[in-house]
């Protein structure tokens, strides 16, 4: 035998092709591994991004994302000033838009730069 080989037989009946057994003495199947790598590799990993924009005359703010659309699962416009509404952006065309009003007045802000904030899905 050369140096440094490991030889040991490990009876079939220690060998378990599935993913329910609690034994500690017995072994997993290279499938049953295979199928555990290939579970951990599709779970989605949350990324966060921002980005910032300025708000036309209207108090709309519109910002590309490259970024498919079901993958976005949070997204939330701010200024940074108190006296601002924000509300909760749409998707449409793969671009997400929010209108800025005020809270005290209610009328659109017009001309401010807002940031906004997502959270998004990517495999690992």
């Amino acid at each position: 035998m050369a140096s440094g080989t490991i030889k040991a037989v490990v009876p079939k009946s220690d060998i378990v092709n599935n993913l329910t057994t609690n034994d500690s003495t017995k072994v997993l199947s290279a499938a049953q591994g295979k199928a555990l790598s290939d579970q951990i590799a599709n779970i989605p990993v949350i990324q966060n991004g921002t980005r910032t924009a300025s708000t036309d005359a209207q108090g709309l703010v519109s910002l590309a994302v490259n970024i498919s659309s079901n993958k976005i699962i949070f997204a939330v416009y701010g200024n940074g000033s108190t006296d601002t509404n924000i509300y909760i952006p749409f998707l449409f065309e793969n671009i997400w838009h929010a209108r800025v009003l005020s809270s005290i007045s209610g009328n659109p802000i017009a001309s401010t730069s807002v940031t906004m904030h997502y959270s998004y899905y990517v495999k690992q």
